[in-house]
């Protein structure tokens, strides 16, 4: 594949995407009047929200509700949640983290697995842990998820029984709870952090009264120290009943026999004692006025938060008037933040970017003003969004902001109606259950654009300037400043009050309508051949200007296109130094704009389609894609050609680029693995481009970097096109033509550089890596490093072998680190191995805290060297691969996996190969040749990194493998 996996990269790309987050009129139109010679017939719409039909759902004679669903998407495949309306919120005080232990304990041992081997026998079913069967615990309630690609009777009987044993067959007992209780630590300590230390300090600012904030799920680390199997029972027995759960499955299945079996299933299963008493909700002052809070966080970004605590709405509303005040609630919210967009690409605001947030909660509603500063001028930003946000509140909107708003989330609900037959069966029963849990009929795309009609049908600026109002009375705001040093908290309050007399901003100004200028690229090209793949089963099309397309027109989703651009030599043809500035660039693509449209001008140009889109820099290839529709197929063709001929990279982002890569920096420092990942290839390889620059040499990139780095091969490099989906031939090659077709030739020279740098792992022994983290100090991590090979074609059989080992190994560490030594919460062992580039690695990952950290490497090391020992079994081996053909033939049926297996064939056939021969040769890889390729390739001394909190001590060193059940050390 273009893009397999590099085991680091992926964190500076996800890190930047998030710091870029931050960074029609027709219903509201009066009916023309008639002649006067017939009466005018007025429709009123229908003022109530209808569940989708579609939907079966009832109520068992024990009070549990259910809903179920055919999908066929995937084929023969089976989604099912059990949800449970009960979370932390319920807890009573020595309680706090037993909801979410108990929700650890139903993947331990239970009623029909007392030995506790579920993941195992549903590995067998195709059904990888975590990724397929996981569960999560929120303030309001706890979700239990399982997903069967396929699945059989047998499939379908175990995940019944498995959920029925987590409604009243949990087994508690005080060695489980002991183990576990390690693990709950440990996913507690891993979500920790100064991050986390900030947002609970605020919150207990905002309202500190409440039990909102005083029910976080992680709990505390008294209360679950001191939890027993009989506590935690007690908690379980009281709430896990019939008519506190909600039970949806969705599959490809006959729903008559489904119904069958949640009637079989759960109609027996009864609540003990008597049903329990609802907590009270805490007391939250709504009654206080202004109040300032300020917190010291050196590595945390500088924020300003103002908000307004107001009363609760009612649960029990009628639907539609729900639904009407949320929707109006997220039009006010919305056409804020495009004002908020056109400030900060104006420049000059002292923003990095503001908005404005609200959280619905049973106690309370919270409506903040968010605000990023550039550098940490605390002073200037607040006063830009404060001002900002004053205007809004004391003019309102315009009409014309109105009606782009709703014109804008029309569109995303016509786009849910075109692809809505689709939708997995994943996908629905999630949406099923969030909304059943919330007591609100879950609705069908075409419902839910019915009752958005309604919710706007009489909106108004006026009407939504009261909104705006609403959401910001009370007695005065609760301003909280986020700064690296401390502040005289009297400052903010004298700043925040200088805003508020200050000179009112003019009202707000409606832009001129902006014209998208890129539908005519000249005269449409022809295609010059067509030559048809037979296997998988596509065409190639070669049009006069030297551009490829590659179509195949598909069924597997309704109204769905897949469209992927392939350019370039990507990485091969970036210099060393130059890749960390070109994947920044390359994440800010669309935030540099156009030649002749900023992104605020694409955006109101292109309002009504969805045409954003992702850019990524392979190690071959540099790649545009985006997963789109019928309707929108057309724009996103215009809009990739605008960037292939006229990309903008504006230099309005310069003014925002050091302060983001600054929180970036920040940020990451707190990660024990990101540090780790840097200190590893620092030492590995010190000259590799992905290690991190220094914090100021990043901080002199600029969009004139962006533009040397990837212009040339945006503009000027041949281009290679896919398009898999429901349009036809004809229709895509027209398309095509009038934009890609249509540009003028490109020259096919070797654009990779003689001196691309790649991974080389030296062959030599390494002393023990140590890296330091800015995080919590009881959190530490560390990697085991095997290096592999460089991968090719020609040794991918060899290449899965070592995926199997990796996935044994996995499976061995977690069972060994989690499950019976309670240690750590996510051990992770992975490959990474992509054709002619990197050299490959495995890599066993831990984090846990420090004094714990020396044992888990030590067991690390003792598995590595049990799978070198031959100690493999067939069983462990078909529990890796089986979710993983089930998981591969699934994707087979999506538009995704065909678009992956042609884009790029045209220059490598390796890539459909790799596709269409991945489950045959997976499938034929014997458990002699995973022992072999364990035997071979960990059987040398693995590079060890280790990463701990600045100040503290290093970590212990290795101590002795614990020894596992019948004494052989594991």
């Amino acid at each position: 594949m273009l893009f397999k996996s590099r085991p680091f990269a992926g964190r500076l790309s996800c890190a930047l995407t998030a710091f870029v987050a931050i960074a029609a009129a027709a219903m509201a139109t009066s009916p023309a009047l008639g002649g006067q010679d017939k009466p005018r017939v007025v429709v009123t719409p229908r003022q109530t929200v209808l569940a989708d039909p579609d939907i079966r759902s009832g109520v068992l004679p024990n009070g549990m509700r259910y809903a179920i669903m055919h999908a066929a998407n995937p084929a023969g495949g089976l989604s099912m949640r059990l949800g449970i309306d009960v979370g932390s919120f319920e807890e009573r005080d020595a309680e706090r983290g037993y909801a979410h232990f108990v929700e650890h304990l139903a993947f331990r041992t239970t009623r029909s697995a007392p030995q506790g081997d579920l993941d195992r026998r549903f590995a067998a079913l195709g059904v990888a842990f975590g990724r397929d069967q996981n569960a999560a615990t929120t303030l309001f309630s706890t979700t239990y998820r399982l997903d069967f690609s396929s699945t059989d009777k047998k499939g379908i009987d175990e995940g019944f029984r498995w959920l029925r044993d987590v409604a009243d067959g949990v087994i508690f007992t005080d060695a489980g709870v002991a183990i576990e209780r390690g693990v709950v630590l440990a996913e507690r300590q891993s979500r920790g952090g100064p991050q986390q230390a900030v947002r609970d300090a605020i919150s207990l600012f905002q309202a500190p009264g409440s039990r909102t904030v005083a029910r976080e799920p992680g709990g505390t680390t008294a209360t679950l120290a001191a939890a027993r199997a009989d506590t935690l029972r007690a908690f379980y027995d009281r709430w896990y009943r019939p008519e506190h759960a909600v039970l949806v499955v969705v599959g490809d299945q006959p729903l008559d026999a489904i119904e069958a079996q949640v009637r079989a299933g759960f109609g027996t299963w009864q609540g003990k004692g008597p049903k329990p008493v609802r907590a009270s909700p805490g007391k939250v002052d709504f009654a206080r006025g202004l109040d300032v809070f300020s917190t010291a966080a050196p590595d945390m970004p500088t924020i300003v938060s103002a908000c307004r605590i107001l009363p609760p709405a009612p649960r029990d509303e009628v639907e539609m008037v729900r639904h009407t005040s949320e929707t109006r609630d997220a039009v006010w919210r919305d056409i804020l933040a495009e004002r908020f967009k056109l400030l900060v690409n104006a420049g000059k605001s002292g923003l990095v970017g503001a908005m404005v947030v609200e959280n619905d909660a049973p106690e309370f509603i919270t409506s903040c003003l968010i605000a990023v500063p550039v550098e940490d001028g605390w002073e200037q930003g607040m006063a830009a969004a404060h001002a900002e946000f004053r205007r809004f509140v004391q003019d309102g909107p315009t009409e014309a902001e109105v009606e782009a708003q709703m014109e804008a989330k029309r569109a995303v609900l016509r786009g849910a109606i075109s692809v809505a037959d689709s939708r997995t069966a994943g996908t629905r029963a999630n949406m099923i259950l969030d909304r059943l849990l919330d007591h609100r009929p879950a609705v069908s795309p075409r419902e839910a654009m019915h009752a958005y009609d309604v919710a706007v049908e009489t909106l108004d600026a006026p009407t939504l300037k009261a909104v705006g109002a609403s959401k910001w009375a009370g007695k005065g705001s609760l301003v909280a400043v986020v700064l690296p040093t401390p502040l005289d908290r009297e400052k903010i309050r004298s700043a925040w009050a200088r805003n508020e007399a200050g000179t009112a901003l003019a009202a707000f100004a409606d832009h001129d309508k902006t014209v998208w200028p890129y539908a005519d690229f000249g005269t449409p090209g022809t295609v010059a051949s067509r030559e048809v793949i037979a296997d998988p089963g596509f065409v190639r099309l070669r049009f006069a200007n030297g551009a490829i397309l590659n179509f195949k027109q598909s069924s597997l989703e309704t109204n769905g296109i897949e469209v992927r651009a392939l350019l370039g030599a990507g990485r091969r043809e970036l210099p060393a130094d130059g890749v960390f500035g070109a994947t920044l660039g390359a994440s800010l693509l669309t935030a540099g704009g156009l030649g002749r449209l900023s992104n605020g001008d694409m955006e109101r140009s292109l309002r009504g389609t969805s045409w954003e889109f992702d850019y990524k820099i392979g190690n071959d290839v540099f790649q545009l894609s985006r997963s789109t529709n019928k309707a929108n197929i057309e724009t996103q063709l215009q809009v990739f050609a605008a960037f292939m001929t006229d990309p903008g990279f504006r230099p309005a982002i310069d003014e925002r680029l050091p302060t983001a890569l600054s929180m970036m920096y920040r940020m990451m420092g707190t990660e024990p693995t990101m540090s780790l990942n840097d200190a590893l290839y620092s030492a590995l390889d010190p000259g590799h481009p992905e290690i991190l620059p220094p914090p100021a040499v990043a901080a002199k990139l600029r969009s004139a970097d962006f533009l040397r780095l990837l212009r040339p091969a945006l503009t000027e490099a041949p281009i290679e096109l896919t398009l898999v989906g429901d349009i036809d031939e004809a229709t895509a090659i027209r398309m095509v033509a009038k934009t890609i077709g249509a540009l003028p030739p490109r020259s096919a020279t070797d654009r990779a550089r003689p001196d691309a740098h790649f991974l080389r792992v030296p062959d030599r022994a390494f002393p023990v890596i140590r890296a330091t983290h800015g995080g919590s100090a009881d959190r530490a991590a560390a990697s085991l490093i095997w290096p592999l090979y460089v991968a090719e074609p020609a040794r991918r059989r060899e290449e899965y072998a070592l995926n199997l080992v990796a996935g044994v190994f996995n499976d061995e560490f977690r069972r060994r680190a989690r499950v019976e030594m309670g240690k750590t919460y996510a051990p992770m062992v992975i490959t990474s191995m992509p054709d002619h580039a990197d050299q490959g690695l495995l890599i066993a990952q831990v984090e846990s805290q420090p004094a714990d950290l020396a044992a888990l490497v030590a067991e690390g090391k003792a598995v590595a060297q049990r799978l070198v020992s031959g100690a493999i079994t067939a069983e462990e081996v078909e529990a890796v691969r089986q979710p993983l053909l089930s998981r591969a033939a699934a994707a087979r049926s999506k538009n995704d996996w065909w678009a992956a297996a042609m884009s790029g064939s045209a220059r490598d056939k390796a890539v459909t190969a790799e596709q269409t021969d991945y489950v045959r040769l997976l499938s034929s890889v014997t458990l002699d040749e995973v022992k072999a390729a364990a035997a071979k390739w960990l059987a040398r001394a693995p590079i060890e990194a280790v990463s701990t909190a600045r100040g503290s001590p290093p970590a212990s060193p290795p101590v002795a493998a614990a020894r596992g059940r019948k004494g052989q050390v594991r």
